[in-house]
């Protein structure tokens, strides 16, 4: 069985295009619970295949699903070219040690992503499962990993 990614999706852009990027996810999600299984955006399976989706945000433009093993970039940027939307990806699946921001304008790309020797930079205690990274414990290792993710980012 796969590992699941977490893709938690934020877009922005006109008015009329968003409304466009919305009509189409919310018919990726029809054609996916109608058919119980992940969908290919538009029928391409060159890309990553879709499911779980979540719009109960969209309004606020913003949505979530799931992929296999690692997160839709390659589907995003189709996306975000054919709809002409700003798509934001902010991407994990901690059993494979996958963790990162990605973003794309058209064919502009921008993915940071924690690596291995990052996973390495926290500890945890066993006993009472707080996480600790340089001195500072985290109930939620998500939480430890995007503060993680923004200092590497902000290093660059």
């Amino acid at each position: 069985m796969a590992n699941l990614c977490s893709n938690y999706i934020t877009f922005s852009g006109d008015v009329q295009n968003c409304k466009k990027f919305i009509n189409a996810i919310k018919a990726l999600k029809r054609k996916s619970d109608k058919l119980n299984e992940g969908v290919y955006p538009f029928g391409k399976t060159d890309l990553h295949c879709l499911f779980d989706i979540e719009i109960d945000s969209i309004e606020c433009y913003s949505f979530c699903f799931m992929t296999k093993w690692s997160p839709a970039n390659d589907s995003l940027q189709y996306l975000s070219s054919k709809y002409n939307v700003v798509i934001e990806n902010e991407y994990e699946e901690l059993g494979c040690n996958v963790f990162g921001k990605f973003s794309c304008e058209g064919d502009y790309v921008l993915d940071e992503f924690l690596g291995d020797a990052d996973f390495n930079k926290y500890t945890e205690d066993e006993e009472t499962g707080v996480y600790m990274l340089n001195g500072v414990g985290y109930d939620c290792l998500s939480d430890l990993l995007a503060d993680l993710l923004n200092e590497k980012i902000n290093a660059a």
